[in-house]
């Protein structure tokens, strides 16, 4: 089975930088073409990147795995307690 890996990152502020987490998700091996960003806060839910990578997401033979800051902080915590 295939794997494709597809990333989201968020930050709130223009201001901001969302570059380290682009940088945790290519080093976890998701390709920067297919790492979404958005710059909006996390109480707006209209974020168009966001909508965008999900109209792409096709179900199929595949395993998506979709990792966004939150999840791959999750998944290097629990790899590291294992």
């Amino acid at each position: 089975m295939n794997r494709i890996y597809v990333g989201y990152a968020r930050v709130s502020t223009r201001e901001q930088n969302e570059e380290r987490q682009i940088i945790a998700l290519t080093e976890y091996g998701v390709p920067k073409a297919r790492i979404y960003t958005d710059k909006v806060s996390g109480k707006d839910f209209e974020r168009k990147n966001y909508k965008r990578m999900l109209k792409k997401l096709k179900r199929g033979n595949n395993e998506i795995n979709l990792l966004d800051a939150i999840s791959l902080k999750q998944f290097i915590d629990s790899t590291e307690n294992s």
